[in-house]
């Protein structure tokens, strides 16, 4: 569950429904992961995989949000990130 109390996998599909075709298949590719692991941990793995859509920072901060258990704290850092500076 991220901060709101909405648990990742219905935040992801929601960003999903607002996202590019792209996108869309990333993040239905995370979601994949996260169900088969049964975790969130899966998800800078996943991520990873991905580098036509998600940076390295953008893996790296997810994956520090992850092992640190800081998960919502770190996501919440990057999206202000995004809103500041511009989605990469």
């Amino acid at each position: 569950m991220d901060q709101s109390g909405v648990p990742i996998i219905e935040s992801l599909g929601i960003a999903a429904q607002e996202a590019d075709e792209e996108f869309r298949n990333g993040i239905s590719e995370i979601i994949r992961s996260i169900e088969e692991r049964g975790s969130r941990t899966a998800m800078a793995d996943a991520m990873e995989k991905q580098p036509e859509i998600f940076s390295a920072f953008e893996v790296a901060m997810i994956k520090r949000g992850e092992i640190s258990g800081n998960f919502a704290d770190v996501t919440e850092r990057l999206a202000g990130f995004f809103l500041e500076f511009g989605a990469s």
